[in-house]
C-alpha cells in the first residue's frame, strides 16, 4: 500500500509527462521518464522511449483531450507499480525522482519543494544554488544510444571558452547538448543558453531571446537586446553556460563573443577554429577508435533489437572508417531491411566497390545511398527528391512547411516521375510527412517536431552527397523550386518578421543563394532575394540588412547595370537602410553628448523621384517604391555598438552546418 506522498509523486509525474507531449521540453521529459521506467535496462529504456514517442505523436496529431487523459492515467499506474515494488529508502528515492520529473514540465531544473517532506534531495540538484536553473533556447534531442566521448573531459576545466571542432557527422552538437543537459542536471550552471550560430543574424536573434529571458529587454529591438545580453553576462553573478552551435568558418564573431568571466563558460561547435579570442581552448573531435566504433555499432544494433557476429561488426565499422554518423545510419538501415552485417557490406561493395553502380566510390557516402534506396522503395521514389530539396537549404533546420508547400510538391512530383514513371502523381503533403518519418528512422534526417513550426535537420555531408548527385539538367529547377517554396511560406509570416520560422527562411535563402549559381540572376533578380532583405529590415536587424543590401545592390549593378529596375530598387532599399543606420548612430551620439547626430547622406524622399525619372512610374522599380512606403523614414530601433560580421557575401556568406 502506497502512502499519500508516494501516490502524489506518481500522480504529479504522470500529469507532467502527459502535459509535456506538446511542449518544447518533451525531448528531456521523455528521456527521464524512459530512464525511470527502464530501471537500468537499455533495451527496456529504448522500448519505453518508442512507446512514449508514439503516444506523444498521437496526442499531438489528434488534439483530443481524452488521449492525453488516458496517457496520464496509464503512466500514473506504471509509476505506482514501480513504487510498490520498492521499499524503504529505495521507495523514497524513486518518489523523489518522480517529483523531479514532475518539475520538468515547467522547463526548469530546481529542487522540488515536495522533497522536503522526505528529507531527501535527488543527486544532481544543488540545494544551495538559490534561484532555479533555467534554459534559454532549445537543446537538440539526444540520440539513442548516446556515447560519451573521452574528449568531453577536456571541456570541463579552464579556460572559460572552448571550441569543439571537427568535420560534419562526428557528433559535436550531440556532445555539446550532453554537456548542456548535464549542467542543468548537476547544478553546475544557473543559466544555460543554447544559440544557433549558423549566421550572424541568427546569433543576434538568439542573444535577443536570451536577453528577453534574463534582462526583460524589449525583444522588438534584437540588435540592442543582443548587446544588453552581452552586458548582462559581463556583470551577473549567475553561473552560466552559453553554447554557440554550428559557427561557420566564414563568420567573424568579433564583438559577439560572450565576455570571459570566472563564473561563465562558453562552448562553441564549429568545423574549424577561426577568429578565436585569446586564451580559448581547442578540442578536436574525430572518428571513433576502432574498438570504440565496433562497440558503438553493436550498441546501435542492439537499440534496434538486432545482434550480429562481432567479427562482422568490427569489419563493417572499419569499412565505414569508424565514422559516427555512418555507423548510426548503417545500423538503422540493417534493421529497416533485415540485413546482416555481411549482407550490408555486399550492398556497400555494389555501390562503392570497383565497377560499382553507385554515384560514389566512398564507403561512407555509399552507406547513405543504401539508406536512400531503402527509403525510395518504401516511399514510391519520393525520398531522393525530398533530400534534394533539403540539400540546398539550411542543414540546421529546414521548415517542414517549406517541403510541403505547393512549389516543393510540384518539384517532387516531376522528379519522382522522372525516376519512377509508375509512381502516382501529384505528390501530397501527407506523402512528404510519411517520407520524412522513414528518412528519420533511417537516420538520414532528424525531425524536430517540438517547435511551433516543425523542421528537419540533416548532416552537411549528406547534403553535399545528395546535391552533387542531382542531374545537371535538374539543378536549375531544383534551385528555382526551393526559392519559390521559401517565398511561398514567407508570405504566410509577413506579419511576424522576428519569428523562428522567418529566421529559418532567411538562413535557407542564404544557403540557397550560395548553391544556386546564376539561375537566380538570369533575366532578373529572383523575388526571394528582395524578400530576405526586406525581412531583415522588418525584423530590426539593421546591421545585417545593410550588409545584405550593399551586397545585393553591387551584384545587380554588376550584372544588369545601374539603370535596371532591380538595381534601382535595391539602391532604394540600400539608401533606406543606410539612413536607418545613421539615425541609430545619431541617436546614440545624442544620448552620449546631447548634440545632433549625423544627417542622412541621401534623403529617402529623393529616391522615388530619381527612380521614377530613370525607369518610369509603371516599372517594377516603382512598385518597389510602393513596397517601401515611398521610402519615408520609419521608426527603426537603435542598434548596439559595432557588431562586425564577416565579409564577402550577404550576412557573412552562406552558413554551412558543422
Amino acid at each position: 500500500m502506497l502512502d499519500d506522498a508516494s501516490l502524489s509523486a506518481a500522480t504529479a509525474a504522470g500529469a507532467a509527462v502527459a502535459e509535456a507531449t506538446t511542449a518544447e521540453q518533451w525531448w528531456f521529459v521523455r528521456s527521464w521518464a524512459a530512464r525511470f521506467l527502464g530501471r537500468g535496462d537499455l533495451l527496456a529504456e529504448l522500448e519505453h522511449l518508442k512507446r512514449l514517442d508514439l503516444s506523444a505523436a498521437a496526442v499531438r496529431q489528434a488534439y483530443d483531450p481524452e488521449l492525453r487523459v488516458r496517457m496520464e492515467a496509464a503512466l500514473q499506474t506504471r509509476f505506482e507499480l514501480l513504487l510498490e515494488e520498492s521499499t524503504g529508502v529505495e521507495r523514497v528515492e524513486r518518489a523523489v525522482q518522480l517529483l523531479h520529473l514532475a518539475q520538468l514540465s515547467r522547463n526548469t531544473y530546481a529542487t522540488v519543494a515536495g522533497a522536503a517532506a522526505t528529507g531527501a534531495v535527488s543527486p544532481g540538484f544543488d540545494e544551495g544554488a538559490g534561484a532555479p536553473a533555467s534554459l534559454v533556447g532549445r537543446i537538440p534531442s539526444e540520440t539513442t544510444p548516446f556515447r560519451l566521448r573521452a574528449e568531453a573531459a577536456l571541456l570541463d576545466g579552464p579556460p572559460s571558452i572552448h571550441v569543439l571542432a571537427g568535420s560534419a557527422g562526428t557528433g559535436k552538437t550531440q556532445l555539446a547538448a550532453h554537456i548542456a543537459r548535464r549542467a542543468l542536471r548537476d547544478g553546475s550552471a544557473d543559466t544555460v543558453v543554447w544559440v544557433n550560430a549558423a549566421s550572424v543574424d541568427t546569433l543576434i536573434c538568439g542573444y535577443a531571446d536570451a536577453s528577453a529571458a534574463t534582462t526583460e529587454h524589449d525583444p522588438d529591438q534584437p540588435e540592442h537586446s543582443a548587446e544588453a545580453f552581452r552586458s548582462w553576462l559581463s556583470w551577473t553573478d549567475r553561473r552560466r553556460l552559453v553554447v554557440l552551435d554550428g559557427v561557420p568558418d566564414t563568420v567573424d564573431l568579433h564583438g559577439l563573443w560572450p565576455p570571459a568571466r570566472p563564473n561563465g563558460r562558453v562552448l562553441v561547435t564549429a568545423r574549424r577554429a577561426t577568429s578565436l579570442p585569446g586564451g580559448s581552448g581547442y578540442v578536436e573531435l574525430g572518428s571513433y577508435l576502432p574498438e570504440e566504433a565496433a562497440d558503438q555499432l553493436m550498441r546501435e544494433l542492439l537499440s534496434h533489437g538486432r545482434r550480429d557476429d562481432p567479427l562482422h561488426i568490427a569489419a563493417l565499422a572499419a569499412d565505414l572508417r569508424q565514422d559516427p554518423s555512418a555507423l548510426a545510419t548503417a545500423a538503422a538501415c540493417m534493421a529497416h531491411d533485415g540485413l546482416t552485417c555481411a549482407a550490408y557490406r555486399e550492398r556497400l561493395t555494389r555501390l562503392a566497390g570497383p565497377g560499382g553502380a553507385g554515384p560514389t566510390r566512398d564507403a561512407v557516402t555509399a552507406g547513405w545511398w543504401v539508406a536512400v534506396e531503402a527509403a525510395d522503395r518504401q516511399c514510391a521514389g519520393l525520398a531522393r527528391p525530398l533530400l534534394e530539396l533539403a540539400s540546398v537549404l539550411d542543414p540546421h533546420g529546414v521548415p517542414i512547411a517549406v517541403l510541403t508547400s505547393p512549389p516543393a510538391l510540384r518539384y517532387l512530383a516531376v522528379r519522382r516521375g522522372q525516376q519512377a514513371p509508375e509512381a502516382p502523381l501529384p505528390a501530397t503533403a501527407r506523402e512528404v510527412l510519411d517520407t520524412l518519418d522513414v528518412l528519420c528512422r533511417l537516420r538520414l534526417v532528424e525531425l524536430d517536431s517540438g517547435l511551433a513550426h516543425p523542421a528537419v535537420r540533416l548532416s552537411t555531408l549528406v547534403q553535399t552527397a545528395v546535391r552533387r548527385a542531382v542531374p545537371v539538367a535538374s539543378r536549375d529547377a531544383l534551385a528555382l523550386s526551393a526559392a519559390d517554396a521559401l517565398r511561398a511560406v514567407w508570405r504566410t509570416e509577413s506579419g511576424r518578421p522576428q519569428s523562428a520560422l522567418c529566421r529559418a527562411l532567411r538562413s535557407g535563402a542564404d544557403l540557397l543563394t550560395g548553391h544556386a549559381g546564376e539561375v537566380l540572376w538570369r533575366s532578373h533578380c529572383h523575388p526571394l532575394l528582395f524578400q530576405a532583405g526586406r525581412n531583415l529590415i522588418d525584423a530590426g536587424l539593421i546591421r545585417a540588412a545593410r550588409i545584405r543590401w550593399d551586397w545585393l545592390h553591387a551584384r545587380l549593378d554588376q550584372r544588369f547595370g545601374p539603370d535596371h529596375a532591380d538595381t534601382l530598387a535595391a539602391r532604394g532599399y540600400r539608401a533606406r537602410v543606410r539612413g536607418a543606420s545613421q539615425d541609430a548612430a545619431g541617436r546614440r551620439h545624442q544620448q552620449a553628448s546631447g548634440s545632433p547626430g549625423p544627417s542622412h547622406a541621401c534623403p529617402p524622399q529623393w529616391i522615388p523621384r530619381d527612380r521614377r525619372r530613370r525607369s518610369g512610374s509603371g516599372s517594377p522599380a516603382a512598385h518597389e517604391a510602393e513596397a517601401l512606403g515611398v521610402l519615408t523614414p520609419s521608426a527603426i530601433p537603435a542598434a548596439p555598438p559595432a557588431l562586425r560580421p564577416g565579409t564577402g557575401s550577404p550576412r557573412s556568406g552562406p552558413a554551412s552546418g558543422g
